[in-house]
């Protein structure tokens, strides 16, 4: 008895021992690797920013052929979101935070009892086609109590242990976006008309880019509603105008073309939209990738010696909500001339 006392005892002072030195240990964990890809900062932002990409290169997809994988929210950008069940890699759920264009992509990954990390993936571009930079930040002061000990001395590894999920996760997305066909202005047809007048309702806003789709549909629907009141009818589909494309402060006005004139109401303005000449291309895929599009635009005036005058806007000839595959959504951009 006098052993197993003294033994019950050394283990108790062995846990409390522990536990006191990781209270010297640093709460706070950094994991991060870069890799350059020969691949536009769109091309690669386009694999992060729609979840289910993520199946053709994420470390942790390709650990389990049987991983079950649910989806929600939105296709891509913030608020997209997916839950996987595993054996191999146990539970959990990762949801995008943020999305900046191009630029930024930030993702809270939720394990349940074991509390939240957020994980940022940067864009940089640079000679040689772009740096993507993936990061992840976890604090065991946001763990419960019972992962609040162990978690502080799996930091002492973390970084070597999630530090090569890592650098496989960006060697298969390398691999992913440097096979893809190039974006580039050849793969944009850019023809010229001369439109019609047109009456319309408009509401303008200003948000940031990851508030975008959200703020066109909340507009989207105010207009439906006064369409409705008023007894309008569509005749075309939602366009959006961008007087300012700053990612932090994007000015525009969502417009739906009416069939005849109605009344302004507040903040919803009905007018008449002036017809004349413009260019016209289309783009093939997710909202946030139309940037290529405009790229190929401006190519296009450039060498044709013509010259914008006022501001763009594209027009989304397929509904999200009837077709739910981004790669098959259809959006018009028209350059006034």
């Amino acid at each position: 008895m006098k052993l197993l006392k003294k033994l019950g005892l050394g283990f108790l002072g062995l846990i409390a021992l522990l536990i006191a030195v990781s209270f010297l240990l640093p709460g706070k964990v950094h994991v991060e690797r870069s890799l350059v890809m020969k691949a536009k900062a769109e091309t690669t932002f386009n694999q992060v920013n729609n979840l289910k990409n993520w199946e053709k290169w994420s470390p942790w997809h390709q650990m389990d052929p049987n991983i079950q994988l649910t989806y929600e929210g939105p296709e891509a950008g913030v608020g997209a979101k997916y839950s996987w069940t595993s054996n191999e890699v146990g539970n959990g759920a990762l949801t995008i935070a943020e999305s900046q264009a191009n630029q930024t992509i930030k993702t809270a990954m939720d394990f349940g009892n074991m509390g939240t990390s957020y994980a940022m993936y940067k864009f940089e571009p640079v000679e040689d086609g772009t740096k993507v930079t993936w990061s992840m930040d976890s604090d065991c002061a946001d763990m419960p109590w019972t992962w609040y000990v162990p978690s502080k001395y799996m930091g002492l590894f973390m970084d070597d242990m999630l530090g090569k999920d890592f650098e496989k996760g960006l060697n298969n997305l390398k691999i992913v976006v440097e096979n893809m066909p190039a974006a580039s202005a050849a793969a944009f047809t850019v023809e010229e008309k001369t439109i019609p007048a047109q009456q319309v309702l408009s509401m303008k806003a200003v948000c940031i880019q990851e508030q975008l789709s959200e703020k066109l549909g909340e507009l989207y629907g105010k207009m439906a509603a006064e369409m409705k009141k008023s007894k309008l009818e569509f005749a075309g589909h939602p366009s959006a105008v961008y007087h300012k494309y700053d990612p932090k402060a994007i000015e525009f006005e969502a417009i739906i073309p009416v069939n005849k004139a109605g009344k302004t109401n507040g903040d919803i303005i009905a007018k008449e939209i002036k017809g004349g000449p413009v260019a016209i291309t289309t783009h093939f895929g997710p909202h946030e990738g139309t940037y290529s599009a405009h790229m190929a635009m401006d190519k296009w005036l450039t060498d044709n010696k013509k010259a914008l005058k006022g501001s763009p806007w594209e027009v989304y000839v397929t509904d999200p909500g009837k077709e739910k595959d981004p790669a098959k959504w259809l959006t018009e951009i028209y350059y006034p001339l």
